[in-house]
């Protein structure tokens, strides 16, 4: 319901601006060339971030579940950021990268070790704060229990892992290797899995630790191919 009276209210504001719906499958074939492996990636991507309830659930109980969801839905805050960063560097670099490819790399560098710089203050920020703010959004016997509470901080930081991780993604977007991306999630997916089997042992924790691994891993292969990527190809 909100998004259809949102679509309505926006029908009705440009109700002077004409606009048509044209299907060219030329086109069409090219953006499916292009963004194929985005399946993939969506698809491994869903599994890094709920396969655990299924493991926790399987191993422990639904109430296990029910806690891990709480926690890792308030750790999602941490994407706010990253919903920032999105909107104004993304259509930014990508204009650059039309005008001058070097230009738009050197800024892509300096944003990702800014917005790094900024992930490892808000982690420190978020583990030092009195433990009474977070009563706000989460069950005062819950976070204030060591085990559920450096679950939480896990979890954070595997939220800023992620948006780093997309963001620095956006090498792979310029030259066109999405491809590489799949494969990529692909061992990230397979790294998460044989993690939450620790869970058994060592209950939730060992769930946000293995989400963390998963997006450190993405983050490490994107390094390693992009470096050998743009030495091959004197992108320096």
């Amino acid at each position: 319901f909100p998004y259809t009276t949102l679509f309505r209210s926006l029908l009705m504001y440009m109700k002077d601006y004409k606009f048509k719906i044209v299907f060219n499958l030329e086109n069409q074939k090219k953006y499916f060339k292009f963004a194929y492996p985005i399946l993939f990636v969506s698809i491994f991507s869903w599994g890094i971030s709920f396969l655990d309830r299924y493991f926790i659930e399987y191993f422990i109980n639904t109430e296990k579940v029910a806690i891990y969801a709480i926690l890792a839905q308030v750790a999602g805050i941490g994407q706010i950021v990253g919903q920032i960063y999105f909107l104004y560097v993304n259509p930014k670099i990508l204009k650059m990268y039309e005008e001058n490819e070097n230009n738009a790399l050197e800024y892509l560098s300096k944003t990702l070790k800014l917005l790094g710089l900024i992930f490892i203050l808000l982690a420190l920020v978020s583990f030092f704060i009195p433990i009474q703010i977070y009563e706000i959004l989460l069950e005062p016997k819950i976070i204030s229990d060591d085990y559920y509470f450096y679950t939480f901080i896990i979890l954070l930081i595997g939220i800023f892992s992620t948006v780093y991780q997309t963001a620095f993604s956006m090498y792979l977007n310029l030259f066109k290797k999405l491809n590489i991306l799949s494969y990529i999630y692909l061992t990230a997916f397979i790294v998460n899995i044989i993690g939450n089997l620790f869970i058994i042992d060592y209950g939730i924790i060992a769930a946000a630790i293995s989400t963390l691994a998963a997006y450190l891993v993405i983050l490490l292969l994107q390094i390693v191919y992009v470096r050998n990527y743009m030495r091959s190809t004197n992108n320096v």
